[in-house]
């Protein structure tokens, strides 16, 4: 089986399907500087998830990862005609991101240290530098070529290397400690050819507030290129009032979405004194001739999953 190279300046990866190496010959110079990293394994159906330790190539954003945890999310996809959202199941993974890689994906990937409450009940707060939130269909496995095929300063808090089993790494008993900022539910919608999904997740409590994370990825699936220029949102505690925010941009950047380049995925975090509400909004987008066009965001719910059954991740 060939092996796969990563050429180490950009991240970008060099031996994969055709469409990815289509995307990788946009960084080639005439002298490419590549390394090895390992080998490809075979890619797992829908219903079955990569293992704790499995490492792999991000297809979209390119960079080398190591998966933490497999979780089963209920996946609602609004249909447009319909005005109603179908709800099936599917596997999504929480991953460390390779430091070397970490630079390059930054310009469509805008995840800043991650944090999150452990659930020692102490009130500080513990941030991650490199973690994401990735689809099954965004793995591509494989098995790395030395004894350290990705580079994180958390590595080994979580993982252990064990040459002799696959995949070359296993859980640490700090791993299952906490699943901390578990997926749940994935939220998806599409509105003028923009491809909204939003994942949240239930942080902890902190001085009598209820604290989320929420990813959202933006996809152009039109021919067009667009600049998102504005965002507005309303929140919905419960119970109280409803509050409204408006903004320029998201998280500082006003992102172009091209044919080129059509993903941009960034995270925040929002705080009620509810234990539950949801959250609903549109993106304004700006075309190149300076006409602009509203997109959806899809209502998200926000649950306190204090109680949740964590054990609930078999697929119907």
């Amino acid at each position: 089986m060939a092996s796969l190279n990563i050429k180490r300046t950009f991240g970008s990866l060099l031996s994969r399907t055709k469409q990815c190496q289509k995307k990788s010959n946009r960084f080639l110079s005439s002298a490419p500087s590549v390394v090895e990293v390992g080998k490809p394994c075979e890619k797992q159906s829908a219903d079955k998830s990569y293992s704790t330790g499995q490492t792999f190539l991000h297809t979209l954003f390119d960079y080398r990862g190591v998966i933490l945890y497999p979780w089963v999310a209920n996946v609602y996809e609004m249909d447009p005609e319909k005005k109603v959202a179908s709800k099936k199941k599917e596997i999504f993974y929480q991953a460390l991101i390779d430091d070397r890689d970490l630079e390059f994906a930054r310009k469509y990937l805008k995840e800043e240290k991650v944090t999150y409450l452990p659930s020692n009940n102490t009130k500080g707060l513990t941030a991650i530098q490199g973690l994401d939130y990735v689809a099954h269909d965004d793995i591509l496995p494989y098995t790395g070529v030395d004894n350290c095929p990705i580079e994180h300063p958390c590595l080994y808090h979580f993982l252990k290397y064990a040459s002799f089993q696959s995949p070359h790494y296993k859980g640490q008993p700090n791993l299952y400690k906490h699943p901390w900022l578990k997926v749940y539910d994935v939220y998806r919608e599409i509105s003028e050819n923009i491809k909204v999904t939003v994942i949240p997740a239930f942080m902890g409590i902190k001085d009598n507030n209820y604290w989320w994370r929420y990813t959202i990825r933006l996809e152009n699936l039109g021919s067009e290129t667009v600049q998102l220029r504005h965002r507005s949102w309303k929140i919905y505690p419960k119970p109280g009032a409803p509050i409204r925010k408006i903004g320029r941009g998201v998280v500082g950047e006003e992102p172009v979405l091209s044919p080129d380049f059509p993903f941009f995925q960034y995270s925040s975090h929002i705080s009620l004194q509810s234990s539950s509400g949801y959250m609903r909004g549109n993106y304004v987008m700006e075309k190149q001739d300076q006409t602009t066009f509203k997109c959806k965001i899809p209502n998200f719910s926000l649950e306190s999953t204090i109680d949740m059954d964590i054990n609930n991740d078999t697929i119907d």
